[in-house]
């Protein structure tokens, strides 16, 4: 909560790593006794180390700090290299396609893609896992919340939760709305989301957006209001925390908020996942809204 957001992943470790060499040191003074003699080598050993390690933690500059969080960007998670040398050949390529790093307490938020301002390979990544693309997610981010635009009258309030790249919540602005919501619960998103700009439009300058760094659930139990408009795309449910969002008890909450005729809709993926937890997903959604539209993107 603290060290995350205040000196880095990178400097958090090395903090850590220098914490736990001086508490070693400290236990080492605390045991020795006269019935305790340590050897002569071992003390002669030892001694340096705390210098050494003051030293390490001051000299090692900023930019080798970046190299932890070019391997956390690298989605070693989903697809592990084979060799430690096929590790730092993909952290060395992902490291010239890095953009901007931010790091919160919930997520460290990677921008990789060409630097040429209106690329359109850019994508971002939350905890090395892409959630959001210029390329292959751009479709399915536009065509999401037209979805729930189009089959509905009138809209006029519209909630979306997660901003991801901002396309979706963007797409919102195309029509006349009075009012458009977006809940992220990572400050790093909402800090890099800039580097999507030149896709989003005005989401960042129109009047009607409000913009809330909060998790969903607690900005729903916290405001008052309803919504014609629901739009989210949760990452995948393996990934630690998602989970809440596919709940029945949240499902429910979404419906409680949506004013007469109001539509939600929820992107669910198809990758990376089993039929039978589609077929969940489904179900939980059918057990609460009175009626359950698919469609395949």
């Amino acid at each position: 909560l603290w060290l995350l957001p205040g000196l880095g992943t990178a400097a958090s470790f090395q903090f850590c790593a220098l914490l736990n060499v001086l508490v070693g040191l400290a236990a080492r003074r605390w045991i020795q006794t006269e019935t305790f003699a340590e050897p002569r080598l071992i003390a002669w050993m030892v001694r340096p180390v705390p210098a050494l390690a003051i030293v390490v933690f001051l000299a090692v500059p900023a930019s080798s700090r970046e190299w932890l969080l070019t391997l956390a960007s690298t989605s070693t998670s989903r697809s592990a290299p084979r060799t430690l040398g096929e590790m730092w050949s993909i952290a060395r390529i992902n490291r010239t396609q890095i953009l901007e790093i931010a790091e919160d307490p919930s997520a460290t938020v990677v921008v990789k893609g060409a630097s040429d301002p209106g690329s359109k390979f850019r994508s971002l990544l939350v905890n090395s896992k892409v959630d959001a693309s210029l390329t292959a997610d751009l479709t399915t981010e536009q065509v999401l919340m037209h979805l729930g635009l189009l089959f509905h009258p009138a809209p006029s309030r519209v909630l979306v939760i997660g901003l991801g790249s901002g396309v979706t919540a963007a797409e919102a602005l195309l029509y006349p709305i009075k009012a458009l919501d977006v809940v992220e619960i990572s400050a790093g998103v909402a800090q890099v989301a800039r580097h999507f700009a030149h896709k989003t439009g005005a989401l960042f300058t129109d009047r009607r957006v409000r913009w809330v760094v909060d998790d969903a659930r607690h900005f729903l139990q916290l405001q008052s209001g309803t919504y014609d408009s629901i739009s989210m795309e949760p990452s995948n449910p393996w990934v630690a925390g998602i989970t809440n969002l596919y709940t029945q008890e949240f499902c429910r909450e979404l419906r409680g908020r949506l004013a007469p005729g109001g539509l939600l809709t929820q992107w669910c993926h198809t990758y990376e996942i089993d039929d039978e937890c589609v077929r969940l997903i489904l179900r939980t959604l059918s057990s609460v809204f009175p009626e359950v539209r698919t469609f395949r993107l």
